[in-house]
């Protein structure tokens, strides 16, 4: 294979990636790649040299972020040829899991927020829809891309359209049965496709089975191919057609109706391109290419590592070291593994089962002491659970080892081949929970519903890793029917680990502190946060009893009851989603009586929606279910005022029960009318207004259409009223026809959007807000005055896009104070900061009182000087809550200016709610509230507050009224053009 050209000890210069690691090679050729349409004119040289920037930057991006580093460093080369050669995105390229797309992310636009990987609002590990066009299928488990991919030829076919689809997909996604499922269907068709197959000979461990194996002997037999045997190999397909192709195919694809193509060097772009060429140039599908990758190439501590570097925290870029700090305790996958390994010990009958996990799910450890007894079946998740039933069948004591996450795509094994037989199968699932960085794709939100309505079926959690080391020996006891055993990512909470296990009783629970008020029901790994929420709740005077359920089911039934007959508030905590341990603990209250006379029961569970990817503390924090949110929690149960200080404690009144279905509303009968209060200010600002007039007054002038590229607003509703007028909306400048009227976003737009407007025969007009030309003009000066230069907002806003684009110098944008420690700027470097719109003006404050502690020579805007529409609605935000019980934000979902006012309301401790518009409201949040704080967002009209207004009108009498606020008389000019010549 070719050589690379990589050296580490190369210079680093920029501070782009913000990380706190060696700074970033100078990229001159990748510096000109902002999307692949900037490929397409490079010669195979330059591509080269592209391709090796972009391994650099992806080893100094995941060297500050963490993450997946091998996987995409084999395909570099193979995502800058499929670029340059394919017309992305009309080209639809869907890459399976997604662990290998970081360069392809580099390459599509995405560059600049790299370093945010995995973090909090930043960018995902793995393909995202919502995040970019490029990436036309989201990912995170293997095996689909082969399925999305043939399914999107199709579609192509019946809407008429010529595009290409391909499919990357490693060797390792090969061993599930999805992929045999649709090369099946895809090779019995005459649909143009083309799949990608990255035979590295790995997955997360070296790939296991006979399809691996089938690839080597293609490989050992054929060796690389040239460019003249792939071309003859691509002649020899076409003059055998159909039935005359399978009959004389060598391969298993040719059998299964693929034009096989390979294998070739995946590092050799001068083999890749012209190959991808006339893949793209071929009129006939489907068409399989073999392509040869190495896994962590072209970094040497990657390519020698047993895992090949495929996920890795924060490193040390010229030795490789990781920096993982020191461990408090042992994780809870090691304790399960070493726990297995000493009951395997004692019963030969146990075996252990992975499905391509076997570092994940510990049991390489098992493997090394029992290596007989050890199962690693690939990526076949299904397959391995009818497997373990085949082995429980014959007497044997499987332990099936799968993510959470993963157990999803067996589960008609788990319902069919085990629990309807009573087959005794011990699911041990890891990463239950939320799993932080990897995010919505990896948590392991839904097994205690899905499991928890199987009939027979055991479910424990494990509070701490000696209760994992004792559910271990129960799972090995337990004969009679299948059973699951839950524990989170991570390490234990440090408690001491007994030597050997002792089976549980079955669907016994356990009281680990006695309380009389408020009881806390644990089960799983939440019990920490339990106890110190219980300790917080102590110190308000409120007597709190902490139970660990252990089993979800069995129910311990007596405990429940216990907890419910003594205290006057139970709460059921669970790292999982509705319809878990909650639910089954509330179907047992109902029938045994125990909610008909006052006891308040609060399930606590994850909220119903995909998480997005943070620290899973900050996840936990936001889902609630921290000690700080299970006491708020018991306090808003008990009617007990968690107030700040000073703050008016808020009036309660009775809640009359709901009606049942088909009975008449009843009409609602008070003393005194529900008091709606407006802030001021509140809804558009200037900026919104002259955006909004310029729209308007283009329309007046030149006749509709007229062409806004990308919203004018953040609104829906700004957004449809202009279209109705005649508004176009596009995303890209090239989507306007020559001789139209283009109008630039009020976010403002990235100096290459103007200019790539500016060259074209269009009539253009810039309604970017004043302010935020104001903060493009701040950057540049600094910049020009020699200072680094720091940029305070959110990652992937509109605004914060444009001020990048704005500014030919690097920038370091910083989301948070954290974000500052991690700035790679020297100490004493001079630095400036400019801050967009997004954050709140004290996270922003925060950020600059980060920067000044750690840069003494710094400049910048006075914080004062933020935007006076940001700042007047959060100050008007936080009077409304000193007056209100709710507070109801009228804004778009999308736009931080109304995230921001929502936020505020909930740090000052009260229920509020972001809302596009009066259909939103729902009765059960105003339930006891006896005044209603509106305000709206910078984007959205004053109409959206009267709909909220007369919606509430509806519902009885009201008093409105509107706060004293600062009055807002600032105007922007139009642009000379359109202003009235009269």
């Amino acid at each position: 294979m070719q050589e690379l050209g990589l050296r580490l000890d190369e210079t680093f210069l920029s501070c782009d990636a913000g990380g706190d690691n060696a700074p970033q090679a100078a990229s001159p050729l990748l510096d000109t790649v902002r999307l692949p349409h900037d490929l397409k004119t490079r010669g195979v040289g330059e591509l080269r040299r592209i391709a090796d920037e972009v391994r650099r930057e992806t080893i100094q991006a995941v060297s500050v972020a963490g993450g997946h580093l091998g996987s995409g460093l084999g395909v570099v080369e193979l995502t800058v040829a499929l670029h340059a050669v394919f017309d992305t995105p009309h080209d639809r390229v869907v890459w399976d899991v997604g662990h290998q797309a970081y360069p392809h992310k580099i390459v599509t636009g995405r560059r600049d927020r790299i370093h945010t990987l995995r973090s909090g609002g930043g960018l995902s590990g793995f393909t995202k829809r919502s995040e970019s066009e490029y990436d036309p299928f989201g990912a995170a488990h293997a095996s689909t891309s082969i399925s999305a991919a043939f399914g999107m030829a199709k579609a192509r076919d019946l809407s008429g359209k010529a595009h290409h689809v391909i499919a990357v997909i490693g060797d390792g996604s090969l061993s599930a049965g999805m992929a045999y499922e649709a090369l099946n269907n895809a090779g019995a068709d005459a649909s143009r496709l083309i799949v990608i197959v990255n035979h590295n000979g790995m997955s997360i461990s070296p790939a296991v089975g006979a399809m691996t194996d089938h690839l080597s002997a293609l490989s050992a037999a054929n060796g690389v191919r040239s460019l003249a045997e792939v071309e003859r190999q691509l002649q020899d397909a076409d003059m055998a057609a159909g039935s005359d192709r399978k009959t004389r195919a060598e391969t298993l694809f040719e059998h299964l109706g693929f034009r096989y193509v390979g294998p070739i060097d995946g590092h050799d772009l001068d083999m890749l391109v012209p190959v991808l060429r006339q893949l793209r140039d071929a009129e006939n599908g489907p068409i399989l290419l073999h392509v040869l990758t190495e896994k962590g190439k072209g970094y040497g501590p990657a390519e020698t590592a047993a895992d090949k570097g495929h996920g890795v925290v924060k490193f040390d870029i010229a030795t490789g070291a990781q920096f993982k700090p020191p461990a408090r305790a042992p994780s809870y996958t090691r304790v399960f593994a070493e726990s297995l390994i000493k009951e395997a010990a004692k019963d030969s009958k146990i075996v252990a089962i992975t499905a391509a996990m076997p570092a994940g799910t510990g049991l390489d450890l098992f493997a090394k002491a029992h290596p007989s007894r050890m199962f690693d079946v690939g990526i076949a998740e299904q397959h391995a659970v009818t497997f373990a039933a085949g082995l429980a069948a014959e007497g044997f004591k499987p332990f099936c080892a799968i993510y959470s996450t993963f157990l999803q795509r067996a589960y008609d094994q788990v319902v069919h081949d085990v629990a309807l037989q009573s087959l005794p199968v011990r699911f041990m699932i890891d990463r239950a929970g939320l799993v932080g960085a990897d995010g919505p794709t990896h948590a392991g939100s839904f097994d205690v519903a899905y499991l928890g309505c199987l009939p027979g079926m055991a479910i424990m959690a494990a509070a701490d890793e000696a209760e994992l080391v004792h559910m271990v020996a129960t799972a090995a006891s337990i004969n009679d029917r299948p059973c699951a055993l839950r524990y989170p990512r991570g390490e234990g909470v440090g408690v001491a680990l007994p030597e050997t296990g002792v089976a549980l009783e079955i669907g016994k629970g356990r009281i680990v502190r006695q309380g009389e008020t408020v009881a806390l029901l644990s089960f799983g790994a939440r019990l920490d946060e339990c106890s110190k929420a219980a300790a917080e709740l102590e110190k308000q005077g409120i007597s709190t009893t902490v139970a660990d359920a252990r089993f979800a089911k069995p129910l311990d039934v007596e405990l429940a009851l216990q907890l419910a007959d003594q205290h006057e508030v139970l709460i059921t905590i669970e790292e999982g989603s509705i319809g878990g341990f909650g639910s089954h603990v509330l179907q047992t209250l109902a029938h045994q009586g125990r909610l008909e006379n006052g006891l308040k029961v609060r399930p606590m569970v994850l909220p119903d929606i995909f998480q997005p990817q943070d620290d899973s503390s900050a996840m936990y924090a936001a889902a609630g279910l921290d000690a700080a949110g299970i006491v708020n929690q018991a306090l808003v149960a008990l009617n007990r005022d968690r107030r700040l200080p000073g703050r008016p404690k808020r009036s309660t009144r009775a809640v009359a029960r709901k009606p049942l279905s088909g009975e008449p509303a009843p009409v609602r009968v008070s003393s005194r009318a529900l008091r709606v209060v407006l802030a001021q200010p509140r809804g558009f600002c200037a900026g919104v207004v002259r955006a909004i007039e310029i729209v308007d007054r283009a329309l007046e002038k030149h006749q509709a259409p007229v062409y806004v590229r990308h919203e004018i607003v953040h609104n829906k509703h700004v957004v449809d009223s202009l279209k109705a007028k005649g508004a176009q909306f596009v995303e890209e400048i090239s989507d306007i026809p020559d001789g139209s009227v283009a109008i630039l976003s009020a976010h403002g737009v990235a100096r290459r959007v103007e200019e790539e407007a500016a060259a074209r025969p269009l009539i253009v007009h810039n309604a970017t807000c004043p302010l935020v030309a104001k903060v493009h003009n701040q950057g540049r000066r600094y910049v020009a005055q020699g200072r680094s230069l720091v940029l305070i907002g959110h990652a992937g806003h509109p605004e914060v896009e444009g001020t990048l684009g704005q500014i030919a110098a690097p920038v370091c944008l910083v989301q948070t104070e954290q974000d500052v420690e991690k700035l790679d700027i020297p100490p004493d470097a001079p630095v400036s900061y400019i801050t967009q719109t997004t954050l709140s003006v004290d996270d922003t404050a925060a950020i600059i009182a980060a920067l000044r502690r750690r840069f003494p020579d710094l400049t910048g805007p006075d914080t004062r000087d933020i935007c006076y529409a940001t700042q007047n609605r959060q100050l008007a935000v936080r009077a409304l809550c000193a007056q209100v019980d709710v507070i109801l934000v009228v804004g778009a979902a999308n736009s931080s200016n109304s995230n921001r006012l929502r936020e505020i309301g909930a740090e000052m401790g009260l229920p509020s709610y972001l809302i596009a518009d009066a259909s939103e409201l729902r009765e059960e949040w105003l339930e006891g509230a006896r005044s209603i704080g509106v305000t709206a967002g910078a984007s959205a009209p004053e109409e959206l507050v009267r709909g909220v207004v007369a919606w509430l009108s509806r519902r009885g009498p009201v008093e409105v009224s509107t706060i004293d606020g600062r009055e807002e008389t600032v105007e922007f000019r139009l642009p000379a053009e359109l202003l009235d010549r009269d």
